[in-house]
């Protein structure tokens, strides 16, 4: 019984970590989507589903266990939205007013870091718009 038990969580991690894979391809792919977005309304589209990958992806690893994402996936995350980090600033702004999403900054240090420092930068009525 033991044995079945161990091989259905391990089953199981390794079905969210390949989730987890594929949602943060999909916001690579919705990033380039967006850089390559030429007329203002292809641009609006594109933020949309790059937002909408962003979030999908932060409540991913913060419902995700230490088993499902091991620290090394985490860093590849962090890395990737550090990188894109000025084309993500307001998403990830915007994902603070998610408590669904607050988890996932405790895992990416350094994305949790660069929000900190967009929140400062931020004036205070776009703040009470993306948190109010």
């Amino acid at each position: 019984v033991v044995d079945f038990r161990n091989a259905t969580r391990a089953t199981m991690a390794t079905t969210a970590a390949n989730h987890i894979t594929n949602l943060s391809k999909e916001l690579e792919e919705r990033i380039t989507e967006q850089e390559k977005a030429s007329n203002e309304n292809d641009k609006a589209i594109a933020k949309d589903a790059t937002k909408g990958a962003l979030f999908a992806l932060l409540k991913a690893v913060s419902h995700g266990s230490k088993d499902e994402l091991p620290a090394e996936a985490r860093h590849q995350i962090d890395a990737l939205l550090l990188q894109r980090a000025t084309l993500l600033k307001w998403p990830l702004l915007r994902s603070l007013s998610d408590a669904s999403h607050y988890r996932a900054f405790l895992g990416l240090p350094k994305t949790m870091e660069q929000t900190r420092q967009f929140l400062t930068t931020a004036s205070a009525n776009k703040l009470q718009e993306i948190l109010g």
